[in-house]
């Protein structure tokens, strides 16, 4: 396979191969890279490792014959190597890319570099070998442009124009060592390679932490990654190899890739892009954002690889605005004049956050507990005999379970009496209620005596109830993090008291995008809303 040699963006011109002044003829790094120069298969049906992003093409599955298989070997090899070595860092990617990093300054340099050789020379790494595997990330690329949102999709042709850019200079340096084994090269041309290869294998880590985790999480990598790649040619200047590519001023990340509007025109935010050459000849950008509908002349700030835009609140968006909303599709477009060079670059500006919040909050309640009791009290002396018969009984009630007392005695109505039958004596405690009774029959054949009546007990306990719910609902934008909400002590009943630590909640959120989701004390968080917390009567809702 022959070395293949692309065309670059400018030639011999002032000021290329350095980050000061670009020329205006110089052009931005092509997205149109060699990934289409590389031999590819056609299968049926994806290979189960899918490690390449497959696409699908006229009913096949398209993927290259040398995927990302060398970063994976490359990687196994680094951890050999390290493992024989004990005097480094943990081995990670960050300290490989400072390692590879001409301009760095690292106690462990050295050691890193030999690290990094070794695993070269295991992998069996070539000129061709690299930019395969740079196109490889290229394709990779391409496949999640198809499928990535709006939020990335800048992101990601920054790096994929970078990565061409990086397969097009080592194809212009390494010339007709493309081909020769990592052995036969010179000093200068393994760097460029060690280099272009830790590259290479931060890339991979990137994609994979996107493709596993999603933009959020991935973001900073990406970012960092594209820097680096942008930053590649400082390799190759650094060896002192001849380089004629010019820097292209360039914008290679947004610093947060969520921007949310900020709800007032009153209020602005800085947003803050990442780049390359962004002061070309002390010329600062003029920049133009372009949001529904509306065209806004914001100025810059920065230096050469830091600019800094005022992005006003209130498009979408405001305070106490419950409608509902979506992400803004936002474009800024920078422009330098004298430089005759310009960078287009989309966002999502999501909106305002404003949230409906209704609460409903009760507590478990103990209070008095009235009950009666009832009992027929009945005493009888049987008559119709020569002499008189008297009769003694005791009515006694007591408290149907051990918790209660009894609060006072009652005697009800007589059902029946006759004679001289009554009640005797009467014994009230805190435990009972107690008659004693009597009845006398007539003498000489007389009539018997009786008497009958419903005696009550009037018992006290205590019961544990759920209380009232209390009812509120609250509308809270997004600069607001906390309510908290106190049970009114007017919902209580008279003799009741709040048992302390028995509750029940309800907090149903509701934002201006449609999403809704309900805290409970079962699911007291959610990753996303915040969070519910009762201490005492209060209970304090916390928002994210």
């Amino acid at each position: 396979m022959k070395a293949i040699i692309l065309p670059f963006a400018c030639f011999l011109v002032a000021g290329c191969g350095t980050f000061q002044d670009t020329p205006k003829s110089c052009m931005p790094p092509s997205d149109n890279g060699p990934a289409d120069m590389l031999p590819q298969i056609k299968v049926d049906s994806a290979p189960p490792h899918a490690r390449t992003f497959l696409r699908l093409e006229g009913g096949k599955y398209t993927y290259p014959i040398t995927s990302i298989e060398t970063v994976d070997h490359f990687r196994l090899n680094l951890k050999s190597a390290a493992a024989r070595k004990s005097n480094l860092k943990p081995l990670n990617i960050d300290a490989l890319a400072k390692a590879t990093n001409i301009e760095n300054v690292d106690k462990n340099k050295a050691e890193y570099a030999d690290l990094i050789s070794e695993a070269m020379l295991a992998t069996d790494v070539t000129g061709i070998g690299v930019t395969t595997t740079l196109i490889s990330i290229e394709q990779m690329l391409d496949d999640l442009l198809n499928r990535a949102d709006s939020m990335i999709s800048s992101q990601l042709f920054a790096l994929r124009s970078h990565v061409a850019a990086t397969v097009s200079d080592i194809n212009v340096v390494m010339k007709d060592r493309m081909q020769d084994a990592y052995d036969k090269l010179n000093e200068q041309q393994r760097q460029i390679l060690d280099r272009a290869m830790v590259l290479a294998t931060e890339a991979q880590e990137s994609l994979d932490k996107l493709a596993k985790e999603g933009a959020f999480a991935a973001s900073d990598l990406l970012c960092q990654t594209t820097v680096n790649f942008a930053n590649y040619p400082n390799t190759i200047i650094g060896l002192g190899l001849p380089f004629d590519r010019c820097f292209a001023t360039d914008i290679l990340c947004l610093s947060s890739i969520e921007v949310r509007d900020v709800g007032t025109p009153q209020a602005e935010q800085m947003l803050q892009f990442r780049g390359v050459n962004l002061l070309p000849n002390g010329e600062y950008a003029d920049a133009t954002l372009l949001v529904s509908g509306k065209e806004i002349k914001l100025p810059t700030a920065g230096g050469k690889s830091i600019l800094q835009l005022p992005l006003p609140g209130g498009l979408n968006g405001k305070a106490g605005d419950t409608s509902l909303r979506g992400p803004l599709m936002a474009r800024v477009d920078f422009n330098w004049p004298k430089s005759q060079t310009s960078r287009r670059w989309f966002f999502e500006l999501k909106p305002f956050s404003v949230r409906t919040v209704d609460v409903s909050l009760s507590f478990v309640i103990e209070g008095p507990l009235r009950s009666v009791r009832e009992q027929l009290c009945h005493v009888y002396a049987e008559g119709g005999s020569a002499g008189s018969r008297e009769e003694y009984a005791t009515c006694t009630i007591v408290p149907d379970s051990v918790d209660k007392s009894i609060e006072r005695c009652e005697e009800g109505p007589v059902t029946s009496e006759n004679g001289d039958a009554g009640i005797r004596n009467r014994l009230f405690t805190v435990g009972a209620c107690q008659w004693e009774l009597r009845a006398k029959s007539k003498a000489w054949w007389g009539a018997g005596a009786w008497y009958d009546f419903i005696g009550r007990a009037h018992q006290l306990g205590t019961e544990r109830v759920q209380g009232p719910s209390f009812i509120a609902d609250k509308v809270i934008n997004q600069n607001e993090k906390t309510w908290v909400i106190e049970y009114p002590d007017s919902l209580v009943p008279n003799g009741y008291k709040i048992i302390s630590g028995q509750y029940s909640y309800n907090v149903t959120i509701s934002d201006n995008e449609g999403n809704t989701i309900t805290l409970t004390e079962a699911k007291p968080s959610d990753p996303k809303f915040g969070s519910a917390v009762v201490i005492g009567k209060r209970l304090t809702i916390n928002l994210r």
